[in-house]
């Protein structure tokens, strides 16, 4: 549960069998809220697919707060009170130059000396730009067989469609640290690695990390669920072993119910690395380059037509060509890349 600035998202599913290897079965139609110990009351929304939010809720740090679940078919689960744990602020989100690639960390600290237990999580964007320019297209007849090829625009300018793009992903798996045995609470931990020649950073990468402080019992409770998912594969596939938690079925104590919440505000920074601040990065993209020696021959350009065409150019002897490319390197668009830039982009 968010305390603080920012949304409150429960996902609800249902707990498969260690044979059942379906689909996850998400939890529909349950009336999810969360209660205050002053009888405050605030609802949560379905989103559809067992996911219920909350835009912000902004809860008294002094009172104590937990989350009531009614599922359709009318049984009730409510977690512990907890109050809400302040989660100190991120002192940097840091990058190292590595020979296995670009290392990404995070670096806090509680001056009181009282969080001790962590949580993150973060979202990636990325540039993805087309190697090449396109100023030429192919024609075609009526049954879409090339004829022969000519300027994009009237005016033989470069089409800008497709040019730049961007790629987002987000962290899978948990990330967790502990100041509990140290004499300061004090946290520096690496969080993700950039494999060398990875395209993220082609031209522009930036990473907004997440912070949340947790609880003992949270953080004992994300630690099994972590090992659990090493060796499962993700945090919805079956769980080989009970794990800690604090909600429960008011009617039937002796239900196991899996989840733990917590209640915590966020804090949040993001960071933007370009490709020329990492020395020798080396992504070199996978594109065909091929000169065409004609411009007008229908019967040679089909040969061609699964690539894009980009320029006029002239061959050795002076043959008027056409140069083409490996699609995707024309059009970013059709690596699955957005061409929509996003709002935080620095260009």
């Amino acid at each position: 549960i968010n305390s603080g600035q920012g949304e409150t998202s429960i996902k609800l599913s249902r707990t498969l069998a260690l044979s059942d290897t379906t689909n996850i079965k998400a939890e529909q139609g349950a009336l999810l809220s969360v209660e205050g110990d002053d009888n405050s009351v605030y609802q949560l929304m379905d989103q559809g697919n067992g996911v219920y939010q909350h835009s912000q809720l902004l809860l008294n740090e002094a009172g104590e707060f937990r989350l009531h679940i009614k599922t359709a078919n009318g049984k009730e689960y409510y977690s512990d009170f907890a109050q809400p744990i302040k989660t100190p602020p991120i002192d940097s989100v840091s990058w190292t130059r590595e020979t296995t690639g670009v290392q990404i960390n995070i670096n806090t600290h509680d001056p009181f000396n009282k969080t001790h237990y962590y949580t993150w999580n973060y979202d990636e964007s990325w540039e993805v730009d087309a190697q090449y320019i396109r100023y030429v297209k192919f024609l075609r007849d009526s049954l879409n067989m090339i004829v022969g090829t000519d300027f994009i625009n009237p005016d033989q300018s470069a089409d800008t469609m497709g040019q730049r793009c961007w790629r987002f992903s987000n962290s899978s798996k948990i990330l967790t640290g502990s100041s509990a045995k140290l004499s300061e609470d004090v946290i520096h931990l690496p969080l993700l690695l950039i494999d060398n020649n990875s395209i993220k950073l082609s031209q522009i990468y930036s990473v907004k990390v997440y912070q949340h402080a947790c609880s003992a019992g949270g953080y004992e409770f994300l630690q099994r669920l972590k090992k659990n998912t090493e060796e499962t594969g993700s945090v919805f596939d079956s769980q080989p072993s009970e794990l800690n938690t604090n909600i429960h079925n008011i009617a039937d104590t002796k239900e196991i119910v899996f989840g733990y919440i917590d209640v915590t505000d966020l804090q949040e920074s993001r960071i933007f690395i370009y490709r020329s601040e990492v020395p020798d990065w080396g992504y070199r993209p996978d594109c065909n380059y091929l000169i065409v020696p004609t411009r007008t021959d229908p019967v040679i350009l089909r040969d061609y037509s699964i690539y894009y065409p980009v320029i006029y150019t002239v061959t050795p002897d002076g043959t008027p060509a056409v140069s083409v490319v490996t699609p995707n390197c024309a059009d970013c668009r059709l690596t699955g890349a957005s061409d929509i830039k996003p709002s935080f982009w620095p260009r």
